[in-house]
């Protein structure tokens, strides 16, 4: 299980979210409310019990 936080590919959309998926490609096909596909920004393994998580930022290069 793959906690992500996504964000808007739309500029001029300052939506974020935090969603729960079993894949990526999961993760793919979520769309944000104003119709826009959405980023992943940080994506997370959900920890088992004792466990911390492990978490991955991709970073924006211009």
């Amino acid at each position: 299980m793959l906690i992500a936080r996504l964000i808007c590919s739309e500029p001029a959309c300052a939506a974020a979210y935090d969603a729960t998926a079993a894949s990526l490609a999961e993760l793919e096909t979520l769309a944000c409310d104003c119709g826009c596909g959405l980023w992943v920004r940080r994506v997370a393994e959900a920890p088992g019990p004792g466990e911390r998580p492990v978490a991955l930022e991709l970073l924006v290069v211009a």
